[in-house]
This record gives structure tokens, C-alpha cells and sequence, in this order.
């Protein structure tokens, strides 16, 4: 954009920029024009699904009204299927509502029929019809017990078949209105320069992003996406794939760990592998690499580290060799080595995480006393962790201690134990995430 191409679509709604608000497909496509025929097709959707709506909470209802054996679906259904023991309901009421009409008197005939008495010799369900057409009031209780899971059995298998139908009728509108908008929506990128969107949402949106023919992918963050993922986001109409990221950092993560690089199985399938890594490590047919060896964030005491093990060619820009130094702190990089065991140490433990209370201790009192110091911003406080317990205890230690409460998925909003100068509260945001 600051180079001057301004055409670009995003696909997705989680971002946060405000320089991309306008740029989402949703908000392009509403002002993208329809024609006739879409405005035709999907104001007949929109009425159709209102109506399946209404008919669908009505079948809903009535199948409640079965489980319950109540006399309004009972009812219809006795009248339409089995008339003769309808009318005989409507007969002892004497078609008197004051009494309590025809449902009353299939109420009492149902508590009737839920008195103890013994067994009778089995009748077959067609006798039973039978002489429930004759005078159902006549039937012995096991007959009538007979009867009522009879009468509930088609009921259900009637009214489940009837919903079944409205709701294939109902997705069929939704797809009808869905493909109207999924057209509206290829339009829309079809125009576009650039699209941003993530490999969710590509599998997601793949029906319309394979009629774009898009001859061009870059990919973002490359190590830390699977090859399945980056796979099925090669389109045919693809003449040049760049990948962006770093493949000496952490890997996609996958649920199974047996199926890892790292775990039993990892020769075999090696899941959690991108296809950034395998082309940057692979010695037949390397492809055509540029490494970025200058780094602007690290400052020369964190970066020093790196240079004697993961990336011996790094150069630090002359930026980062102007960095303050931590306020309240003798040094900026603090190697810390304890004995404390991980909490249920040699125990059988009930979930995978680790986590160890020493060490939320001793995190919890170094923020205190760097957010004492004052003088740093909102986000410039972060604890990394590389376990989910331990994240979790973490918060709820800072949370405790400081009357915390949270801000959303990584971050702790902490107001200071001490008051400001004037009385006031100093509240700090502190970032708390796994790694």
C-alpha cells in the first residue's frame, strides 16, 4: 500500500489493522453490484428460509409434544391416521371443552394406563388395533402400554421424517443464497492485486480461490506452516511460489507428538516438518535460497548467543547497538540455575504439562520489580513459557497477587500493589504466552 498498490482484499475477519479495515472481501463484496438474476435468487432465499424456519421450530415442537405424548400432536396424529380412535376420544368428551375436550379424555385413558397390573397374555399389535377400533377403553393395561409405544414409535419416525425433509429443503435454499454470494465474492478477488489470506481460510474458501488463477504465492511465516497445509494452497494456475521464514525456529505444531520429527515415528512421517524446512536442509536439488544474516531486534548481549549456535553468520544492524540498557537491572541477560523439581516430580501425572511453583515465584517477584521502576510502556513487559501450565499458573499468580484481570488470550493487565504519586493506580499490561 505504501508503495501504491491499493487493490488489495484480505480474506478472513481476525485482523486488528486499521490500515486493512477496508480492505476485507466482507465489506468489498457488500458494495460490489448484483445482478438480476442474484437479486432475484436470493430474495426468493430469503423468504423460503424465513418460511423453513418457522415450519422447522413448529416440527421441533411437535416432536417434543410426542416425546411428552401430549394430546396436541397425538391428536393430529390420531385424526389423520387412525380416525375411529380419534372419534372415540371426542365421543366421552362429548365435544365439550368445558370438560376438558378430547385431550382430557386421552389423558385420563393414558393415566389409566400406567397403573400396575400383571401381565396378560401377549396379543399381536394388529388385535390390538383392532379392538382399539372397537372400543379402545376395553384394552388391558399391558395392551395399552402396547399401544401408546406403537402410537409414539410412528410418530417420532413420521414428524423425524418430515423434519429430515424441511431441513434438506432449508440447506438447499442456504446453498442457493451461498453460491450467489461465493459468485459476488470471485468477482471481487478476480479484480483484486493482492489477496491476504491464511491457509485456514484458504482451505476454507478453496471453491472460489481456484477460479481466480493466481499465478503468484508468498508465504509468510513458511517454517511454521505444514507441507499438507502449503500443499493444497498450490493452485494449478501457480507459476512461482516464495516462501518467507526461518526453519531453524519452532515447527508447525501437530496434535499426535508420536508422529513429530522429534517422536518414535518421526523417520517415518515426520508430520510436523514444512516443506520450508525440508527444502532448505534437503541435499538433493537445494533450490535457489537468500538468507538474511543482519538482524534490528536482538540487542548485542541476546544476539551474542545465537552466533555461537544457530546462526553463526549473523551481524547485528547498528541500530541495536544503542539499546538502553533494562532500568532496575545490573545486567540485560541473566543465565538463572536452580535445583527446585517441577511440581509432581516422580509422580504419574494426570496431564502432559509441566510447571514448577519455584519459578512462578521468582517471574512473579522480577516483575514486580521492573513495573515498580515506572518508566516502561504497556507492552513492554513479556513472560515466555514454554509450557501451558506453567502459563496458566502464571496468570493466576500475577492475577492474585495484583488484583489482575485478564485481557484477552496472552495478556495480563496488572494495576501496580503501590499507588502512582498522586494516588492513583499504575496499571501495567503484562504479555504471559507459551512459546
Amino acid at each position: 500500500m505504501n508503495q501504491g498498490i491499493d487493490n488489495i482484499i484480505r480474506v478472513g475477519g481476525q485482523s486488528k489493522s486499521t490500515i486493512l479495515a477496508n480492505k476485507n472481501l466482507r465489506i468489498r463484496s457488500q458494495s460490489e453490484a448484483k445482478t438480476m438474476t442474484e437479486r432475484t435468487i436470493l430474495r426468493e432465499t430469503i423468504s423460503r428460509l424465513e418460511e423453513y424456519e418457522e415450519m422447522i421450530a413448529h416440527k421441533v415442537r411437535l416432536l417434543r409434544d410426542v416425546g411428552n405424548l401430549e394430546w396436541h400432536a397425538t391428536g393430529i396424529y390420531l385424526q389423520n391416521t387412525y380416525p375411529r380412535v380419534y372419534s372415540q376420544f371426542v365421543m366421552v368428551s362429548n365435544g365439550n371443552d368445558a370438560t376438558g375436550g378430547p385431550g382430557n379424555a386421552f389423558v385420563q385413558w393414558r393415566l389409566e394406563s400406567s397403573s400396575r397390573t400383571v401381565d396378560e397374555p401377549e396379543e399381536t399389535m394388529d388385535m390390538i388395533l383392532e379392538k382399539a377400533n372397537e372400543d379402545i377403553h376395553q384394552l388391558s393395561i399391558p395392551s395399552r402400554h402396547r399401544l401408546l409405544k406403537c402410537w409414539m414409535s410412528e410418530m417420532f419416525s413420521h414428524s423425524g421424517k418430515e423434519l429430515f425433509e424441511l431441513l434438506e429443503s432449508n440447506n438447499e435454499q442456504k446453498q442457493r443464497r451461498g453460491n450467489v454470494y461465493e459468485e459476488i465474492d470471485r468477482r471481487c478477488l478476480k479484480n483484486a492485486d493482492v489477496i491476504g489470506v491464511t491457509t485456514a481460510g484458504f482451505a476454507h474458501r478453496i471453491s472460489i480461490l481456484r477460479h481466480i488463477d493466481a499465478k503468484v504465492t508468498i508465504c509468510e511465516e513458511a517454517g511454521q506452516i505444514l507441507e499438507g497445509h502449503l500443499l493444497s494452497a498450490l493452485l494449478p494456475s501457480l507459476e512461482h511460489l516464495i516462501q518467507i521464514g526461518d526453519h531453524s525456529q519452532l515447527r508447525p505444531p501437530i496434535n499426535d507428538y508420536r508422529l513429530s520429527t522429534e517422536g518414535p515415528y518421526g523417520s517415518r512421517y515426520q508430520l510436523d516438518r514444512s516443506m520450508f524446512e525440508r527444502l532448505s536442509t534437503s541435499n538433493h536439488g537445494k533450490p535457489s535460497l537468500s538468507f538474511l544474516n543482519v538482524q534490528r531486534r536482538m540487542r548485542p548481549d541476546i544476539s551474542r548467543i545465537l552466533k555461537g549456535t544457530v546462526y553463526p553468520e549473523l551481524r547485528d544492524h547498528k541500530s541495536v547497538k544503542n539499546i538502553p540498557d533494562v532500568v532496575g537491572m545490573r545486567k540485560s541477560v541473566y543465565w538463572l540455575h536452580h535445583t527446585n523439581q517441577e511440581d509432581g516430580f516422580g509422580q504419574a501425572r494426570a496431564h502432559k504439562s509441566y510447571s514448577n511453583d519455584w519459578e512462578v515465584e521468582i517471574i512473579h517477584r522480577l516483575v514486580r520489580h521492573i513495573v515498580r521502576q515506572g518508566v516502561y510502556s504497556l507492552d513492554d513487559i513479556a513472560i515466555l513459557t514454554p509450557y501451558a501450565e506453567q502459563e496458566h499458573k502464571l496468570k493466576v499468580k500475577l492475577g492474585q497477587d495484583c488484583n489482575a484481570f485478564s485481557g484477552g488470550n496472552d495478556q495480563l493487565f496488572v494495576p501496580e500493589a503501590v499507588n502512582g504519586g498522586l494516588g492513583q493506580k499504575v496499571y501495567r499490561r503484562i504479555r504471559v504466552s507459551t512459546m
